[in-house]
């Protein structure tokens, strides 16, 4: 196997120093995706500019209602009828549906007044009064049609934002009816505070409005809210205006056009109609008679985070990190010997393999010609291997062992070839379990069983066949006694180590 030089296999590990890092890496710093969503491109790690993703109240919250609003002014007096409303009934009726798609939300809500036939119809039509109507006071009643608009935040935190080129109809109508009467540097925002409540604010140096809307119950079908109106002037803030209103969710699209439409019809109200029900439009120049554009996708991209132009919240460049780098050299190095390590390991186990068997089928092989095999199935007995031992015992000092010399004798006696000095001593380790320089009559027959399938094939070759003679032409089964020899009780070991020590001491006495 050809190594790379470790050098490159370094260089191209390591990160490039010309261009920034990126975060997350084993080099780099964390990512502050990680912990803080505001960081992660949208669709990621979970994070979303759809505002039904970021708080489960608005998923509840859209939809289409009906509501009855009540207002009080100046210090939660009741609004006299025929002055503040010039002719008309209280409380107000009156429809919202709120639409959420995406990172937008769009409402649109529809008041109505009927028309209060004891009203003092001689006092003068007031300057604030929706442009347009041109009914009769006590015979027709006023709507007016209000709708604002808004995005998400890069806060992804549920927060509702808005502007005032995204709230045409919002404020009061200035003496002119010509427009809105809006503070520019107004902040807005609307934010829910649990699955059920949502608290919404618009806040400036001249007036600060603040409305909540809660579920009143289970099912989320009833709702109320209260809005109050405060004015700034100097270092007093008084409190100008409070309305009341209870709202109820209607089943569907269908439901809620023919209630508007017949809530009309029944205050008799002709000089605004909108086509129903409005989601995503905006027909505040139409309905209400006056000049002025709808918001413009410019003026959404200037909050929405889906496309301004600035990124508010921006993934830095990641650091680079010391220790990980220092570590790499070292790493690569240590892989490096590792695997030079392996290979030497994995030759060495190989060759090893080759030696074992090499040796097993030389053992197994001389073991095959000289052997008595008895019987008219030629097996293989325990007494014809005790023999076998006694055999290779005698040829030195006979006393039950086979010692290293009597071992090589016996091998290097037969026809097999010379076994080299390096084998021997491995076949004598490999025999010898216990490392007391000697080889009982129990480690012998352990082996036999290890050397059993190359026994198998050295007693059926030609040469050893010859060398046997012609009474061992072929050797039937070998008793599976012999293989489980090894195996056996310990006793049954000892005692066949016995037998083969006894037959050497009488070959001893009789010499």
């Amino acid at each position: 196997m050809k190594l790379s030089n470790p050098l490159v296999l370094l260089g191209s590990l390591l990160p490039a120093s010309a261009s920034a890092a990126k975060c997350g890496q084993w080099f780099s710093s964390n990512c502050m995706c990680d912990s803080d969503l505001r960081y992660c491109p949208d669709g990621t790690n979970e994070a979303s500019d759809n505002i039904k993703d970021q708080h489960p109240f608005w998923k509840d919250y859209e939809g289409y209602y009906s509501y009855t609003f009540t207002s009080f002014m100046f210090g939660l007096y009741p609004t006299p009828d025929d002055w503040f409303l010039h002719g008309y009934s209280s409380p107000t009726v009156g429809f919202m549906n709120q639409t959420i798609v995406g990172s937008r939300a769009y409402s649109h809500r529809y008041l109505m007044d009927a028309p209060n036939p004891e009203a003092n119809c001689s006092t003068p039509m007031p300057a604030y009064a929706p442009p347009g109507w041109d009914g009769t006071c006590g015979l027709n009643g006023m709507g007016l049609l209000q709708e604002g608009f808004g995005t998400s935040t890069p806060e992804r935190d549920g927060t509702v934002t808005t502007t005032t080129a995204l709230q045409p109809d919002a404020g009061s109508w200035d003496a002119s009816g010509a427009g809105m009467s809006m503070d520019a540097s107004a902040e807005y925002k609307s934010f829910p505070i649990d699955d059920k409540t949502l608290f919404g604010s618009a806040k400036s140096d001249a007036f600060l409005v603040t409305e909540s809307f809660s579920f009143i119950n289970e099912e989320k079908t009833e709702a109320s809210a209260v809005q109050d109106v405060y004015m700034t002037a100097g270092n007093t803030t008084t409190l100008v205006s409070s309305s009341r209103i209870s709202y109820t969710r209607m089943e569907s699209a269908a439901a809620f056009v023919d209630a508007v439409n017949a809530k009309y019809d029944e205050f008799n109200i002709t000089y605004i109609k909108a086509d129903l029900p409005m989601t995503k439009t905006c027909s505040r120049a139409a309905a209400n008679g006056i000049a002025g554009e709808c918001p413009r996708e410019e003026d959404f991209c200037k909050v929405d985070p889906r496309c301004a132009a600035t990124v508010k919240y921006q993934e830095p460049d990641a650091s680079v990190e010391a220790g990980p780098i220092v570590g790499i050299v070292l790493a690569c190095f240590v892989v490096l010997l590792a695997v030079l390590y392996y290979f030497h390991r994995k030759a060495m186990k190989d060759q090893a393999t080759s030696q074992a068997s090499r040796n097993q089928a030389m053992f197994a092989r001389r073991i095959a010609e000289t052997i008595k095999l008895e019987g008219p199935d030629r097996t293989l007995t325990p007494e014809a291997l005790a023999a076998e031992f006694k055999k290779i015992d005698g040829a030195g000092n006979t006393d039950g062992t086979i010692d290293k010399k009597e071992l090589w004798d016996f091998l290097n006696s037969g026809k097999v070839a010379k076994m080299n000095e390096s084998d021997f001593n491995a076949l004598f380790s490999a025999l010898d379990t216990d490392g007391d320089g000697t080889v009982s009559f129990m480690e012998f027959c352990a082996y036999m069983g290890k050397a059993y399938d190359e026994f198998e094939k050295m007693k059926k070759r030609k040469s050893v066949q010859e060398k046997r003679g012609g009474a061992d032409i072929y050797y039937s089964g070998v008793s599976t006694r012999i293989l489980s020899f090894a195996e056996e009780p310990k006793e049954e070991a000892e005692k066949m180590e016995k037998i083969a020590k006894s037959d050497s001491n009488a070959g001893e006495e009789n010499a």
